[in-house]
């Protein structure tokens, strides 16, 4: 999963329902949560982007991101996986930072689960179109 589903996990958000869905099947041992470690980065800004704007108070956002880092996510050094993600930023066009994360995926063989329409849009159609799907998808997953 992105980083856009991991702050759904404790920010009341659309998709939050979907996101949780994934968090609790990690828990039951029904899946493994994986990303690459600049999830904590990217996780950190979008929370406290939302403080910053007065959508959360500071205090929740302080408490998102102690969950967030804490979170049942094992992640991947982003210097492992980024030779292939500059390819795949050359061959599908997704930024770098996701594409670190379909990078992650194809190496896993697996799925990355996003709620980012805008990469989603970007890969349709490329060969790179499977190793993601929306977050509104995730219960066909399981």
């Amino acid at each position: 999963m992105d980083t856009s589903v991991a702050v759904k996990f404790y920010l009341p958000e659309k998709g939050s329902e979907s996101a949780e869905v994934l968090l609790e099947a990690s828990g039951a041992g029904a899946l493994d949560l994986i990303a690459p470690s600049t999830i904590l980065a990217e996780g950190h800004n979008a929370i406290y982007r939302q403080a910053r704007r007065g959508d959360i108070t500071p205090e929740d956002a302080h408490a998102a991101w102690a969950d967030l880092f804490h979170a049942p996510v094992y992640t991947y050094a982003p210097e492992d996986l980024i030779e292939r993600a500059d390819a795949l930023y050359h061959e599908s066009g997704a930024l770098i930072y996701d594409a670190l994360f379909l990078a992650l995926a194809e190496e896993t063989d697996t799925v990355m689960v996003t709620d980012d329409g805008r990469l989603l849009r970007t890969i349709e159609g490329t060969a790179h179109a499977s190793l993601a799907c929306s977050l509104d998808a995730v219960r066909e997953l399981l």
